[in-house]
């Protein structure tokens, strides 16, 4: 039986031989550095410094002594200009608060009442707070008028319509319009229409509702026309949210302010309060107050101590006894307001109408 023999490779050259080593050895060093480059470069992004969260721990605390401050200037001024008449602040701190945080000195906040407050989140000093304050009430006070949209003349009247008007002038700016609507609005109540037409008009307008479980925010169901939703002009984000969770209220605003900044159109935000709402039983799926729902987050996350809390009431305290004593000797007023508009029913103000 004749076996057949395996056929022997035969040897190449040595040059050949050298040239294939070469051409497989190439692809495996460039994998091998490839890796030791990665590893390079991420140890020196660990070296590198971390960006800090915009949610660290002193802009936490920062949020819960803002609210604290808003609520004892509220209560301060509310026997002059919101007793009896159901426009309280009070209770809607972590919405005012929560969005405020976000604004840039240009832009602007429209409400229809306590204007007082969003000026001290705007970081207007308390002493030309409380003399604008003393003007108001002597019926000497200006507020920022508004330019109307059909006739050209300016109104201190504030609806949905002004509000656009004043999102139309900031929208070649980069500049953001935040507008509040509280409960029991007389003037400035939210008009789902406007704010279609301000979706057209992709306005940089943020607008924050005050609402409840029971009885929610109706807005009309949006069809898109295309197969993304964006195809709908008319289309807006919705974005429902504890108007007692500062946090919650931050975040969600955090990006309707960065998108309506930049060029994308105005949005809606629910802020769902214990305050709106008639029903214990839906009332108790949200926080009763923002200031002790805060103090409650802060104390989970080790931020807390009473002597902290103390100090913030204390301070704020004696710098509103330091601001009312200056008062005979009021501070220039620029009648700006910190591009802060609103409309008082108490107090009209009419005068602004000629100033400009």
């Amino acid at each position: 039986m004749i076996k057949l023999m395996p056929r022997k490779k035969k040897n190449k050259p040595a040059a050949t031989a050298k040239n294939q080593k070469g051409k497989n050895s190439r692809p495996k060093t460039k994998s091998a550095r490839k890796p030791s480059a990665k590893k390079t470069s991420a140890k020196k992004q660990k070296n590198e410094p971390e960006i800090l969260p915009v949610l660290n721990d002193e802009k936490l605390k920062e949020l819960y002594a803002t609210m604290v401050k808003c609520r004892m200037l509220a209560e301060r001024m509310q026997n002059d200009r919101t007793a009896g008449n159901g426009n309280s602040v009070l209770g809607f701190e972590a919405a005012l608060v929560g969005a405020g945080a976000h604004l840039l000195a240009k832009d602007s906040i429209a409400m229809e009442h306590s204007s007082f407050v969003a000026s001290l989140i705007k970081g207007t000093s308390l002493s030309t707070i409380l003399a604008r304050n003393k003007e108001q009430q002597s019926g000497n006070g200006a507020s920022k008028a508004i330019p109307s949209k059909h006739d050209g003349h300016s109104t201190t009247s504030l609806s949905m319509e002004t509000v656009l008007a004043l999102a139309a002038q900031m929208k070649n700016d980069s500049a953001v319009t935040l507008m509040f609507c509280t409960r029991n609005p007389k003037t400035l109540s939210f008009d789902p229409a406007a704010m279609a037409t301000a979706a057209t008009q992709k306005l940089p307008l943020v607008c924050l509702v005050e609402s409840s479980i029971d009885s929610p925010l109706q807005l009309p169901n949006q069809v898109a026309s295309g197969p993304y939703i964006g195809a709908d002009p008319t289309f807006y984000p919705r974005i429902p949210v504890d108007g007692c969770d500062v946090v919650g209220v931050f975040r969600v605003a955090q990006e309707a302010i960065r998108r309506a900044r930049e060029g994308h159109g105005p949005a809606v935000i629910e802020c769902l309060t214990a305050r709106s709402s008639a029903q214990d039983e839906s009332a108790q799926y949200l926080a009763q107050d923002p200031i002790s729902f805060m103090e409650q987050y802060l104390r989970r996350r080790g931020l807390w101590s009473d002597e902290w809390s103390q100090s913030i009431v204390e301070g704020f305290r004696r710098q509103m006894n330091e601001a009312a004593a200056s008062l005979a000797d009021p501070p220039a007023s620029d009648g700006q307001f910190d591009n802060v508009y609103s409309s008082d029913a108490r107090t009209p103000r009419p005068a602004a109408a000629s100033a400009q």
